[in-house]
């Protein structure tokens, strides 16, 4: 499925919306949405790193329970 998105969104700006981090991690901008408002906007890696951050609280608690449960909206430009 990942292969799939890769090929289809190459030269284009996606949006993808994704319960699971491997999704977002090659995307050039994540925006954290809570509520319906943005909480939080970056890189993966500035957000996976951002110390008491929204995402990073959630992907460190993803990693320990091995379950889905975080929703970003992305835009890719390959």
């Amino acid at each position: 499925m990942l292969d799939a998105l890769d090929n289809i969104m190459v030269n284009r700006t996606s949006i993808v919306v994704a319960h699971r981090l491997t999704t977002v991690e090659k995307c050039t901008r994540v925006a954290v949405i809570e509520d319906g408002k943005v909480v939080e906007e970056g890189t993966y890696a500035s957000l996976k790193e951002r110390q008491n951050g929204y995402f990073a609280n959630i992907a460190t608690g993803m990693a320990k329970n091995n379950k889905p449960a975080l929703q970003t909206t992305s835009e890719i430009t390959n």
